[in-house]
């Protein structure tokens, strides 16, 4: 018969290196602690307790392997928390032994998905904020590609059939006018324009291009600017991944906004006086348009702004008022 495992000694070890971490904090001599610090001990208290369960588990299913390993790892967190209390700039030091602890940890905690979440781990803890961004990028772009290809028409089919159907045929008013003493007759505008499935489909396939177009504006600006993003506030926060998954959504989302708006006559941009048999070129102009306005995020707000002065002038002259 195998001897059985036994554990007591290390699980010992591990809530009296608990008790003097947070006695450690409690009664810090420095007035303030820095934030850095009691976040990274928070951090290596809440690992040891993790290790703790795993090991006293592996005692109970006498799995030797597993024991010796959780043991080693708690050795080390051991050691570096008294290299840190000898000396406070063996933090990073700390810090380390306690991502180690947490990889393994997980892997015993969560066998199914363990591989996927340690690997985002190691980006967010080893890469610098450049790379995380670009990683963040290269993680939506799938869904970026995907996006394009929804089939928009029969998504808004149930919306827009009943608009089409009861929207009555152009009329056209007669009048009579008097020239020269002489009456003559002249067309009116017709007062209403019948919506047809072509003009439905034409509206769907420019919105779709200039989303695409302030997509790649944003995904351009991003690698032209990529350098901008080197700040080590961010080295160990997800942050930097969800600015380069959604920049190009919001790129996106402005090329739309920019391309109703100036469908609505609400910005001085006069893409419909293009002539008519030139529609290619007003494609050009849309997509160049949305394209810019997601590369620079300065032009949306001026945009942005000038479209409010336009809709409220009197309040925009006298300003907000109190």
């Amino acid at each position: 018969m195998t001897e059985p495992i036994s554990c007591e000694e290390s699980i010992t070890r591990i809530d009296v290196l608990v008790e003097s971490i947070l006695a450690s904090s409690a009664t810090s001599t420095t007035p303030l602690m820095a934030e850095q610090i009691q976040d990274e001990l928070a951090k290596v208290a809440t690992t040891l307790q993790r290790v703790r369960r795993c090991l006293v588990a592996a005692q109970q299913k006498q799995n030797k392997i597993q024991a010796s390993q959780l043991e080693s790892i708690a050795s080390g967190l051991e050691t570096a928390i008294m290299s840190f209390q000898l000396d406070s700039s063996k933090i990073l030091l700390v810090r380390r032994m306690r991502r180690d602890a947490e990889f393994f940890v997980r892997e015993l905690t969560n066998p199914v998905f363990y591989w996927f979440i340690n690997s985002f781990k190691y980006v967010i803890y080893e890469s610098t904020t450049p790379v995380k961004v670009l990683f963040g990028l290269i993680l939506a772009l799938p869904i970026y590609l995907l996006v394009p290809q929804l089939p928009y028409r029969q998504l808004v089919e149930k919306i827009l059939d009943p608009v089409i159907q009861e929207t009555p045929a152009c009329k056209q008013e007669w009048s009579v006018t008097q020239v020269s003493g002489l009456s003559q007759d002249t067309i009116r505008s017709p007062q209403q324009t019948r919506i047809t499935e072509c003009d439905v489909d034409q509206t769907i396939a420019s919105l779709v291009m200039v989303g695409i177009a302030g997509s790649l504006g944003s995904i351009v600006s991003i690698l032209t600017r990529i350098k901008d993003y080197e700040n080590e506030k961010y080295s160990d926060t997800v942050l930097p991944i969800w600015i380069g998954a959604l920049k190009p959504l919001i790129g996106g989302t402005f090329g739309i906004l920019i391309f109703t708006l100036a469908s609505a006559d609400l910005l001085p941009l006069r893409i419909d006086s293009i002539e008519k048999g030139r529609v290619i070129q007003k494609w050009y102009a849309l997509y160049a348009i949305a394209f810019i306005v997601g590369f620079s995020e300065r032009l949306v707000k001026d945009i942005i702004s000038k479209t409010e002065d336009q809709i409220l002038p009197a309040q925009s002259e006298s300003g907000p008022k109190r």
